[in-house]
């Protein structure tokens, strides 16, 4: 932790925040004090040094200001960033030269993490492969369709996934609000098809 804190320091350091600003956010990576409750039990204090607080308002922005600088190791492809969301995309007319390129990108990603002193979570992580029919090169393991900020993407871009997945969750909501209709008003009604419906 002591070196997690001193590499950010670094980081923001280069980004220009310094004195009372930096010394806050290292602060807050640092001896904070925690008790664990089961039932009606309540555990002694103890310090922990390493990660952030759980619902805490800086934890976002101490990882955005981890990871600011990952855009300038990535040399091909584009790369998207979105929250703790990261997807590198990297195109070719060649399939073989598009092969070439997505061993690069994760060469250069894998040494920016261990550098970093990140791990990548594997269960999280894929290669998806959207080509033409025509194109056969498949010597990357790749999946059909990927999940990349709630929505499913299938590699023939024709949302299929994302349409039958949308369509079982609509199911179960009008299966609810019909269920709930002799015992609630309209206006009740509406609200919850805002809720279930609406925000799907």
């Amino acid at each position: 932790m002591e070196y997690f804190s001193t590499f950010l320091g670094d980081k923001i350091e280069k980004m220009g925040i310094r004195g009372h600003a930096m010394a806050y956010i290292i602060s807050y990576l640092k001896n904070r004090n925690y008790m664990v409750k089961c039932g009606e039990e309540l555990s002694k204090p103890f310090t922990i040094n390493i990660g952030t607080p759980q619902g805490g308002v800086l934890g976002p922005l101490v990882y955005l200001l981890y990871v600011n600088d990952l855009p300038q190791h990535i040399h091909e492809g584009e790369l998207y960033m979105y929250a703790d969301d990261t997807a590198i995309i990297v195109s070719h007319s060649s399939p073989k030269c598009a092969h070439v390129q997505v061993h690069q990108v994760i060469e250069q990603f894998s040494q920016w993490c261990s550098q970093n002193k990140l791990i990548v979570n594997q269960s999280k992580t894929a290669i998806i492969n959207f080509r033409p029919r025509s194109a056969i090169h498949d010597t990357l393991p790749t999946i059909n369709t990927v999940k990349y900020l709630g929505i499913s993407v299938d590699n023939d871009l024709k949302w299929s996934s994302h349409i039958n997945e949308l369509a079982k969750k609509l199911n179960k909501c009008f299966f609810g609000i019909m269920t709930l209709k002799n015992f609630l008003t309209q206006k009740s009604l509406l609200s919850v098809y805002h809720v279930t419906v609406h925000s799907l």
